[in-house]
This record gives structure tokens, C-alpha cells and sequence, in this order.
């Protein structure tokens, strides 16, 4: 999610969850819940955390700007969005984005896992 700043957002994720869930930096916060992520960074911080990942100028902040999905076969998943003339770019590490253009405004993560 981005946000102006994280610092504000810290103390009732605290309380919410417990201090030991909250990781931080000066300007990304990482909420740790169950087995899943909350991640809430400045726009600097997200363009720096995921280079060449298009974000739109005129995104409105506070807002969701991506969301991460496991896959169980990634030469399926590529097939899949292949078949449907559907824009995804292959990740270094392996996964794939679709850029926000393609799903609604935001963009989409998808790692093998």
C-alpha cells in the first residue's frame, strides 16, 4: 500500500497485532499477519523496492497499489495469460507482474510458492 508516510500508521499496528510483527524502516513498514504481508511504503520507496514496474503518476494516495499471489505452476500461469493476449512482464526472480493498466489499476505480483 502507499502512503505519504509510514510513521503515523505504527502505533495501532502495534496494538493490533503486537510490536513484534511490525518491521520497520525510516519509510516501509512490514506488517506481519499469519502467514501474509501488509507492506505500506512511500511511492520513492515502492518504484526503488521494484524497478522497471511502471507506477501511475496520478496514483492516489493512500491507496493499494499491488497485491502478491502465489502460484503453483509458473509455465501454466504464463500459458494462461499467453492464451488471453494478456501483458505480463517475467520477473529476475522467476515470477511475473501484470502492470495495473492490465488488472484494474493495480498491479499484480505472482511468484511460484
Amino acid at each position: 500500500m502507499l502512503v505519504e508516510h509510514t510513521t503515523p500508521l505504527l502505533p495501532a499496528y502495534d496494538r493490533l497485532f503486537g510490536i513484534q510483527q511490525v518491521a520497520t524502516t525510516d519509510t516501509v513498514a512490514s506488517i506481519h499477519v499469519g502467514r501474509h504481508r501488509l507492506a505500506f511504503s512511500t511511492p520513492d520507496d515502492f518504484v526503488t523496492m521494484h524497478p522497471g514496474i511502471g507506477l501511475d503518476p496520478g496514483f492516489g494516495l493512500p491507496g493499494i497499489v499491488s497485491l502478491e499471489l502465489g502460484i503453483e505452476r509458473r509455465e501454466r500461469t504464463a500459458d494462461y495469460f499467453a492464451g488471453r493476449q494478456i501483458a505480463f512482464q517475467e520477473m529476475p526472480d522467476g515470477g511475473f507482474v501484470l502492470p495495473a493498466y492490465e488488472a484494474n489499476g493495480a498491479i499484480l505480483f505472482f511468484s511460484e510458492g
